[in-house]
């Protein structure tokens, strides 16, 4: 974690450092500091514990991503602390300290005013994101050298997963099919990062769906970071206020994420979840399908499927609910519209026949 912080931090200063005053300014912008930006230097790696002290302004800046975990934490202890940059004036030090997964932990900025600046000191956290973004703004009025810097940054910030959520890439979707071709603990960083752009994706499609699920309690989750899978997924689940109900009374909404796709699936775990499912195809297909046309600049394949393994053992039985089922026995499919595509699992070996489709 700490070389990436390092890293993006080198990259913030190369830019200031290559880029016209512009950058900068906008950066200062954010701070709401006026003043000339040529006036600045940078300091990567601040090791020097008495070179800021006498400025007159002095402020201690965190740049943590969005969700940057803040903790108050007294076990926290060393000697020494390294802030990751400076940007300093004549009359001016802004003290940067970078995180982008690591949680910030106030002991430790506390520990780093009181070396390099003392007292008298102005604390401010911004984000990844709205730098990305003031960024990606700058970008379009930039030309030449300046815009090409810009972008790449920018890029580079939406690649480890700290910048506004703007949409999958490919190679976002490529890197979860490198497990094995990769050394573990860079697939296993890859996951993370996907991860966070999920968990935006997710933030983004709760607001948008809260008005079409308003008809019932609901939340959104994401699966631990699968470090030895080539898959992950994310979704909605819906819930009753009553703590005995459990939520797989009710179907959830998953979407999973595949080297080459994702996949959108409405899943139901007992009984009675199932039962709301397929009253909904026999009811509601032809508007489900309807829907689905409509839909543009997606490539999509869409099917249905019923997908049934009946298991006893003593846990299994202890979940209300659960369907209980000789094996052998066909579920009752006559009902289904036929453009569906229904497969019913009796066992790992046996699948329903053709004629009960």
């Amino acid at each position: 974690m700490a070389h990436l912080e390092n890293d993006v931090t080198k990259a913030l200063l190369n830019l200031f450092d290559h880029c016209s005053p512009a950058v900068l300014k906008s950066f200062l912008q954010i701070l709401y500091i006026k003043q000339a930006p040529g006036a600045f230097n940078f300091d990567f790696q601040v090791s020097d514990t008495n070179a800021y002290r006498r400025y007159p302004k002095r402020i201690m800046l965190s740049i943590i991503s969005a969700d940057t975990q803040l903790k108050s934490s007294e076990s926290y202890s060393v000697t020494k602390t390294i802030p990751d940059a400076c940007i300093f004036s004549n009359d001016t030090a802004i003290l940067i300290e970078s995180k982008t997964q690591s949680p910030l932990n106030d002991v430790q900025i506390k520990c780093q005013i009181n070396q390099f600046f003392g007292t008298a000191t102005k604390e401010r956290i911004i984000t990844w994101e709205v730098i990305s973004e003031k960024f990606r703004i700058l970008s379009g009025k930039l030309k030449g050298l300046d815009r090409f810097l810009v972008e790449q940054f920018c890029g580079f910030l939406d690649l480890i997963g700290i910048s506004e959520f703007s949409g999958f890439s490919e190679l976002d979707f490529f890197m979860l099919g490198s497990l094995g071709k990769i050394p573990d603990e860079d697939y296993a960083d890859s996951e993370r990062l996907f991860h966070r752009k999920i968990s935006k994706f997710m933030k983004l499609l709760k607001t948008e769906m809260k008005p079409v699920l308003s008809f019932k309690n609901f939340d959104t989750y994401i699966s631990r970071v699968p470090t030895q899978a080539i898959e992950t997924h994310s979704g909605f689940y819906f819930y009753d206020k009553n703590p005995k109900i459990h939520v797989n009374h009710y179907p959830n909404i998953n979407i999973i994420y595949f080297e080459y796709s994702m996949e959108l699936t409405l899943n139901a775990e007992i009984q009675h979840s199932v039962k709301r499912i397929m009253s909904c195809l026999e009811n509601k297909g032809d508007k489900v399908d309807a829907a689905v046309k409509k839909q543009s600049g997606l490539k999509l394949f869409v099917y249905y499927k019923l997908q049934y393994r009946p298991l006893s053992n003593f846990i299994w039985d202890l979940i209300p609910g659960f369907p209980r089922r000789q094996q052998g026995q066909v579920l009752k499919l006559d009902k289904l519209p036929r453009r569906c595509y229904i497969e019913a699992i009796l066992n790992p070996h046996q699948t329903i026949s053709e004629e009960c489709l």
